[in-house]
């Protein structure tokens, strides 16, 4: 709480007048403008003022801040007898009159810590017209020219007891509560940099009985706060390595999305490897059926130019499997040979299969949430397809694949022959909420029971 003492139209709080009897101890902070002061000091009864004054002092000592706003108007020479009073070394006060908007202003150095509390104080003055000068007060903001040389201190504050006294200028463009809550925010900053006492380790083994018990307390939540972020640490590494490479499937792209596609058809029983650069993204082999796969993360549906890749790349390999392992000498031949050695795949007349299968795994819309992500195929895709003799499905239905087969081993060999005969679009895992639901929302009992609970307590 801040009670303003007449400063201005009275809107910074509370009003009070130096005449009716304060009780300081309502407020935490007390800012008296350049009018009250002025007021106080030529008023009929100066005994009264400074009998007001010791105990707003006194209010000081035990807590209270106070903020005194200066003004070149008025006449201040009496401040330092006054300041003699209230526990304050007497300083002397330059006043300076038709000062310029936009004389220089600078923050010390020493105190850079309320730098970015008195800014937009800073920018808000118009001229400062009151130096101080053979003071012992903490400098906040110094004059950085004129006035009698550079670094006169403006603004400043003066800790006394558990409580602060604080110099600003009076003079700024900032609204009333703008200003206040800029001169609250700084008191409390200084509060806080000045109260930061350091205790001696050794301190802390002599304790008040009371203080014992509440270390005491303290260690046993320190301890407790470990034991959890422990947990924490181990629940997140679960994530981690167990549920986020599935979520590569609907999240990326380019080669992380070819790993991640390799990783899921080796999980459902096959032996699966990349391809050359630039060609067939993954050649995949069960024994009897070998996929060659375009595996791309897009933003859109699947289109034709998906399907014509994955055509292309049957062709090469088909090329490849038909020729002997000698008479293969094209450099991208080569790499496809290597390949198919690496999936135990023989080539030419005694080859392990006639032809490939192409295959289309797309992440469509890769990079929009999944409750974003609307047709998965163009219009035409499941006709050209079925033309093309290719099979294409999403990353998220492989991903719905894989967690099948997890729960249900026996599932393999049924997909495995799904993806061998199937020509045209994969029909099955078509939304996201067969497989996946978002975070708080009610879990979706189908897949809670036909999906989720094998991969989440594994």
């Amino acid at each position: 709480m801040i009670i303003g003492v007449n400063y201005q139209t009275g809107h910074l709080g509370k009003c009070v007048e130096w005449r009716s009897g304060v009780n300081f101890g309502e407020a935490d902070t007390v800012l008296i403008g350049p009018e009250a002061i002025w007021e106080a000091i030529n008023s009929d009864n100066p005994n009264f003022f400074n009998f007001i004054f010791k105990e707003l002092m006194s209010s000081v000592e035990r807590g209270l801040n106070l903020i005194i706003l200066l003004d070149e108007k008025y006449n201040y020479s009496v401040y330092p007898t006054l300041f003699k009073i209230s526990a304050i070394p007497p300083f002397t006060l330059l006043v300076k009159t038709n000062t310029e908007k936009g004389s220089s202003i600078n923050e010390t150095h020493e105190f850079s810590k309320y730098v970015k509390s008195t800014k937009p104080y800073m920018e808000g003055i118009l001229g400062y017209d009151i130096v101080f000068k053979e003071t012992n007060l903490i400098p906040i903001l110094k004059a950085g020219k004129g006035h009698d040389g550079p670094d006169k201190i403006i603004a400043g504050f003066k800790k006394i007891g558990r409580g602060i006294v604080l110099f600003m200028p009076s003079k700024t463009t900032l609204t009333n509560i703008a200003h206040t809550q800029i001169l609250k925010k700084l008191v409390n900053e200084i509060q806080l940099s000045n109260n930061n006492v350091q205790e001696l380790e050794w301190v802390k083994n002599f304790c008040f009985p009371e203080e014992n018990n509440i270390r005491l307390k303290i260690e046993n939540n320190e301890k407790q706060i470990q034991e959890i972020k422990q947990r924490i640490i181990k629940l997140n590494d679960k994530i981690k390595n167990q549920f986020l490479p599935l979520k590569s499937l609907f999240t990326t792209s380019d080669i992380a999305f070819e790993e991640a596609v390799k990783e899921a058809l080796i999980s459902i029983g096959y032996n699966a490897v990349l391809g050359p650069t630039g060609h067939a993204d993954i050649l995949a082999y069960n024994g009897s059926t070998l996929l060659a796969i375009e595996a791309k993360g897009i933003n859109s549906a699947i289109k034709e130019g998906h399907i014509a890749q994955a055509s292309k790349w049957t062709t090469e390999v088909d090329t490849v499997l038909s020729h002997e392992e000698e008479d293969i000498t094209d450099e991208i031949d080569i790499k496809y040979l290597n390949c198919l050695k690496e999936l135990g795949i023989k080539t030419g007349e005694n080859r392990s299969v006639d032809f490939s299968k192409g295959v289309a795994i797309c992440n469509t819309y890769c990079k929009k949430p999944l409750d974003k992500r609307n047709d998965n195929f163009a219009i035409k895709v499941p006709e050209n397809l079925r033309r093309r003799h290719i099979f294409a499905l999403t990353g998220l239905q492989l991903l719905g694949v894989v967690i099948a087969v997890k729960n249900n081993p026996k599932l393999k060999e049924k997909y495995q022959t799904t993806f061998a005969e199937t020509e045209g679009v994969f029909e099955e895992y078509n939304n996201y909420n067969e497989i996946l639901h978002k975070k708080n929302e009610t879990v979706n009992e189908n897949v809670s029971n036909s999906l989720g609970n094998k991969i989440i307590t594994n």
